[in-house]
């Protein structure tokens, strides 16, 4: 199993002003390109919640980008609670305030469960065998297994559950989702709440521009080429809704840059 290594979490984080925060990590090129295009709207929602905007700059793991997202436990642990979202999440300009409609300690996210297992036969099977992976390297944690899939482009977690994402004691395993499986076997029973799809819509979801109107954050996980997924997140903040479809892969991608989603064709025109 291929690992990666613990990357330290010495990040000078702003002062603080708000018991509130928003975070964002554009460790590397593509995701700052992205965040160039959403931080305007990522900031006004901040302004409007009263939070304070923590973005985290720098990559510390080249070679496992993923990792970056651990250095999110810093500021969970400076803030009352603390809102996460990916460089690729645009924030409509309309979008209700999360910190008001949510749990206020419990960690919360979209469940991409059904999604992924309606929708994406290999992708499911895949993310069970990851998972069971890390059940087998943390076998304390299993008991904690579920029919549950958070989705890491969207979470708020409050500071008294900022132990919750951690990264493992030691070099953990290169899976993209690791995260999100490790946060949800961290967590007990009464430590998380399922949250309303529209703080999340995903790009990979079957519904995606049937319900795209009603969303209050759009995410475009999965979204292939990069080119492709900076034009759609343009068309986005500049509130345009209409379908837009990615370009066909070329034959020499990978099997990664080559994913397209199973839209429903009554969606897509």
């Amino acid at each position: 199993m291929d690992l990666t290594c613990l990357i330290t979490l010495n990040d000078i984080l702003p002062d603080k002003h708000s018991d509130l925060a928003v975070c964002v990590i554009p460790a590397n090129r593509e995701a700052a390109a992205q965040l160039e295009v959403t931080r305007e709207n990522i900031i006004l929602y901040t302004d409007r919640c009263g939070a304070d905007y923590i973005e985290l700059t720098g990559d510390k793991a080249p070679e496992w980008p993923m990792s970056n997202k651990y250095r999110l436990k810093q500021v969970i642990e400076k803030y009352e609670r603390t809102l996460y979202l990916d460089c690729d999440v645009v924030v409509k300009s309309d979008a209700p305030n999360i910190f008001q409609n949510s749990a206020l300690d419990k960690v919360c996210f979209v469940d991409e469960w059904k999604i992924i297992k309606d929708s994406y036969e290999n992708l499911f099977s895949g993310s069970q065998i990851e998972r069971s992976k890390v059940m087998l390297r943390y076998p304390s944690l299993a008991k904690n297994n579920r029919a549950i899939q958070p989705n890491g482009g969207v979470m708020l977690f409050p500071r008294d559950l900022a132990h919750r994402y951690s990264q493992p004691p030691g070099p953990y395993p290169k899976f993209w989702c690791f995260d999100q499986d490790y946060l949800l076997l961290s967590l007990e029973d009464d430590e998380f709440e399922i949250i309303d799809w529209r703080y999340n819509l995903e790009f990979i979801d079957a519904d995606f521009w049937s319900k795209i109107d009603d969303a209050y954050f759009v995410h475009l996980n999965g979204s292939k080429p990069i080119s492709y997924r900076v034009e759609l997140l343009q068309r986005i903040v500049n509130k345009n809704y209409s379908t837009f479809k990615p370009p066909p892969p070329n034959p020499q991608d990978s099997c990664v840059e080559r994913f397209r989603p199973n839209w429903k064709e009554d969606n897509v025109n």
